[in-house]
């Protein structure tokens, strides 16, 4: 083999891993939010954390997760999350209202 070949290889390879993460990282974000849509928060946190740790970059995934620490009282956890989403440079943005109410309930 070659080294086209094998770079050409490797980049198949990384392209099938990448694709493969993505969709894990879909399936796990809509089981999270079917457990959302039943009341079972917790449950939905570790789905919402599976997808981060199949797509450290998918967005809804985080908002969502921050949310519902908002909604757990876990409010160092939400602004962790909020903060990773404004990081990631997306036009994705929490509702203004979400923003104040964390601040007042976590006094930052």
């Amino acid at each position: 083999m070659n080294k086209k070949q094998l770079v050409l290889l490797v980049l198949i390879l990384f392209l099938t891993i990448s694709a493969f993460a993505q969709e894990l990282a879909e399936k796990y974000l809509e089981q999270g939010v079917a457990c959302d849509k039943h009341g079972d928060i917790a449950k939905a946190i570790d789905y919402y954390s599976k997808a981060i740790e199949a797509d450290s970059n998918r967005v809804e995934a985080y908002y969502a997760r921050a949310m519902d620490y908002y909604w757990i009282q876990e409010y160092d956890k939400a602004w962790a999350d909020v903060n990773k989403v404004n990081g990631l440079g997306t036009k994705v943005r929490f509702p203004e209202q979400f923003i104040l109410d964390l601040k007042s309930v976590s006094n930052k």
